[in-house]
């Protein structure tokens, strides 16, 4: 059985991520120095495909840094594949795009105890890791 987008999509961005932050530990440690602990146990992203048949769940730890995780989480916050490109990049369809437009579209779906309120608290941290993410990138593109 072959891969599905969606995974192939996330191990993609992951592998991307890791050579990064291997280029860039002065950053990563002023970014440990800020970060919370276990940020991704309160809130992680589910990504799913096309068919909605195939997601993975991605939590963040410390430093920012995106993982894959079985782990349940207390609130979800679902999204197609194609929502969480977007959202790293930080626009779509060549506007500014971030989780409260994500929501507001429909893009969105968080779930889990009273979360309206805490999952768009965690979002913002899932915000601050795609910031960082979109940063890497522009770096890395000019310096290629």
């Amino acid at each position: 059985m072959s891969k599905s987008r969606v995974e192939r999509i996330i191990d993609g961005l992951l592998k991307i991520q890791e050579l990064i932050i291997r280029n860039e530990r002065d950053f990563i440690d002023e970014i440990l120095s800020k970060s919370r602990d276990d940020i991704g146990n309160v809130a992680q992203i589910e990504v799913y495909d096309d068919e909605s048949c195939y997601s993975i769940r991605l939590k963040l730890v410390e430093g920012y840094r995106i993982v894959k995780t079985d782990e349940e989480p207390l609130h979800v916050i679902r999204m197609h594949i194609d929502t969480l490109i977007d959202l790293i990049l930080g626009e779509r369809g060549g506007r500014p795009f971030d989780f409260g437009r994500a929501y507001a579209e429909g893009r969105i779906v968080m779930y889990g105890p009273d979360y309206h309120i805490h999952a768009m608290r965690f979002a913002r941290e899932w915000e601050k890791a795609f910031i960082r993410f979109r940063k890497y990138l522009a770096k890395v593109s000019r310096n290629a």
